[in-house]
């Protein structure tokens, strides 16, 4: 009996592609121009979390009815309104968690060692911060995966449980919403890394035992933030290091290592810390 094939969505990429523990909340984060350690000096780390969070961009469709149309059908359904929410389990109790919270809000100054947090009956434009964020690691980049929520407000106010052996929670929901300016685009964006891709191109094709020189292989790579070689294989079989030596984007196999190779075409495989391994372009060795 034939042994059953197995199926499975597990491939050589699942590793690089796992979103990984609960991230850390922002407000009036600028995707592109602050990082992690620059928006947590300028304050804008919303506090501590426990539970994570969730993120939810909900559309709520209509399907449009048509005579002697028995389903739905392509073509016939708009989307009339999306629901965008950012919810973050907040551990961190503070004034300006509290604040946030509530939505509709002012902090003041209350009795000596006191701020006095106060709620209003209404909603200003003041009350809306710029964008909430969620800034998360992915498995396989340096580069963080980053969900931001725009225009956003919490709406669902502050609820706040006391009790022995555990400590307050603010569950703050935050809503997106659309700007008068922007009216085409739902209030939120999802900044996914790009997959890294690695490439390298060698100076020296031909290595004669003759004439030996280094032949240098010189790496290119998508990521913004570089991507190096660690190792360097050979059917699989790893190059002692001191066979070859690892430069800024570069590789170069030594001389006195390549001149103990047989005549013929070799193909090293670059062992990369991000991104593809690269099958580097063939060296032949000749007398």
């Amino acid at each position: 009996m034939a042994k059953p094939k197995v199926f499975s969505g597990f491939n050589s990429k699942t590793a690089e592609k796992l979103l990984l523990d609960a991230g850390a909340f922002f407000k009036n984060f600028e995707v592109g121009v602050d990082n992690f350690d620059s928006a947590v000096t300028e304050g804008k780390l919303i506090g501590a979390t426990s539970g994570g969070g969730t993120f939810s961009a909900i559309p709520e469709t209509r399907k449009i009815e048509i005579d002697g149309v028995k389903g739905a059908a392509k073509g016939l359904e708009v989307i009339d309104e999306w629901v965008v929410t950012l919810m973050a389990n907040v551990k961190e109790v503070s004034t300006e968690s509290i604040q946030l919270a509530l939505g509709a809000a002012v902090v003041e100054d209350g009795v000596a060692d006191y701020s006095k947090i106060t709620a209003k009956n209404y909603i200003e434009l003041t009350d809306y911060v710029d964008n909430v964020v969620w800034v998360g690691k992915l498995s396989g980049s340096d580069i963080p995966v980053i969900i931001e929520v725009l225009n956003a407000i919490s709406l669902g106010g502050v609820t706040l449980n006391m009790e022995d052996k555990s400590e307050g929670l603010i569950a703050t929901t935050f809503t997106g919403h659309y700007d008068a300016s922007e009216l085409d685009t739902p209030p939120f964006a999802i900044y996914y890394p790009k997959e890294v891709l690695n490439t390298a191109v060698v100076d020296e094709a031909t290595f004669s035992k003759a004439t030996p020189v280094d032949s240098i292989f010189t790496i290119t790579s998508s990521s913004t933030v570089d991507a190096e070689c660690v190792s360097v294989k050979l059917n699989n079989v790893t190059v002692a290091s001191a066979d070859y030596t690892i430069g800024t984007g570069t590789v170069t196999m030594e001389s006195a290592y390549l001149g103990t190779l047989v005549n013929g075409a070799f193909n090293f495989t670059l062992i990369m810390n991000k991104g593809n391994n690269i099958t580097a372009p063939t060296i032949t060795v000749t007398d």
